[in-house]
């Protein structure tokens, strides 16, 4: 999480240094609409996860086609190095706090544990792949200075697609721990 803040601050000075040097806005207007830009594609955000939460869990089920993750994937995520960087990426609850925590496994033997984790799994594919493409209303919805909405919406791109990749990369070894617990499970019976 702090690595994100970091981002963000970093990019919203950015931002503002670009708009100082390069147009003809006010010191005060540059830092308040860039500041009102990130607000406000924090509550897209926000809403997307709302609505995401609110579906039934039977769409998110790890085996239907959309979540299936094609062997080009896993050779473009280890190209990516992904497995370096993934813990960085803040995975959690969710910005509304009411999903499962997805950053630690608590226990690779419990089946029903692990379908909720691949539910969960699921959900925030989903919530961070629309984030990507619906954090570009702000240029619509905000205010008409695009040489700061558009930046802010690429950021946020940057920022959701990231945990979007992760949640891609990881989904194949879920469902080998949630087999490998089905059949220690019927051994055990």
């Amino acid at each position: 999480m702090i690595l994100y803040l970091l981002l963000i601050i970093i990019s919203f000075f950015f931002i503002c240094g670009f708009n100082l040097l390069f147009s003809s806005l006010q010191l005060k207007t540059i830092f308040l609409s860039t500041f009102i830009s990130i607000i406000m594609v924090y509550l897209i955000d926000l809403i997307v996860s709302a609505i995401v939460m609110l579906l039934p869990k039977k769409l998110f089920n790890a085996k239907n086609k959309i979540f299936k993750v094609f062997s080009w994937e896993k050779t473009f995520y280890e190209k990516l190095k992904i497995r370096a960087w993934k813990d960085l990426i803040p995975i959690g609850k969710g910005p509304l706090g009411l999903g499962l925590r997805k950053d630690k496994l608590k226990d690779k033997n419990d089946v029903v544990y692990l379908n909720r984790f691949l539910t969960e799994s699921c959900k925030a594919e989903i919530m961070h792949f629309y984030s990507v493409f619906l954090g570009f209303l702000i240029i619509f919805f905000g205010h008409d200075y695009l040489s700061i909405t558009i930046p802010v919406a690429f950021v946020n791109a940057f920022l959701q697609l990231l945990p979007f990749l992760v949640q891609r990369y990881l989904r194949p070894k879920l469902l080998i721990a949630l087999k490998r617990a089905k059949k220690n499970q019927n051994l055990n019976l």
